[in-house]
């Protein structure tokens, strides 16, 4: 093989190399920046709307209220994580400091437990707006099926190996 021939070679092998590493990092970066579905869905992927639309006879103007109501929770409970997330690592850098301060490691302790309560209240402002959406009759069958759900989705335990 001449020279030519190599270095035409050399050449087409390194751009294919090059296309093929940027199209595994847009890929990956897709998979990591790409917006996400944060629908609560259950074990076997299904909707936990649809599962409540089925069994308790919902109207399409009850789950589209339904939905929204899901939505905010889901995203007010994920800032009120996060924060709490975030008090917790500085409450843990701060306990594990050289020079603890006790005082800061107690403000940081009772931000956490109003982040917890307030997440409380959260949750139970939903139960009442999701009580205002429903009839009595829906209700009555929701507290049946909200023991079943908790079971469903309570985590499995492991069996130690």
């Amino acid at each position: 093989m001449d020279i030519f021939t190599q270095k035409k070679t050399l050449v087409r092998t390194v751009a294919a190399l090059a296309i093929m590493n940027v199209v595994t990092l847009s890929v990956l970066l897709w998979r990591e920046f790409a917006p996400k579905d944060t629908t609560p869905r259950t074990k076997d992927g299904r909707d936990v709307s649809a599962i409540l639309k089925q069994e308790l006879q919902l109207t399409d103007e009850q789950v589209a209220h339904i939905q929204t109501l899901r939505d905010n929770f889901f995203k007010q409970e994920k800032i009120l994580a996060n924060t709490i997330r975030s008090k917790r690592d500085s409450m843990n850098l701060e306990m594990f400091n050289k020079n603890t301060d006790e005082n800061r490691v107690k403000a940081l302790a009772a931000a956490v437990a109003d982040n917890e309560y307030a997440m409380e209240l959260l949750r139970f402002e939903q139960s009442k707006s999701f009580k205002a959406i429903c009839t009595p009759e829906q209700l009555e069958k929701f507290g049946d099926l909200v023991k079943e759900i908790k079971q469903y989705f309570k985590p499995e335990k492991k069996t130690p190996k």
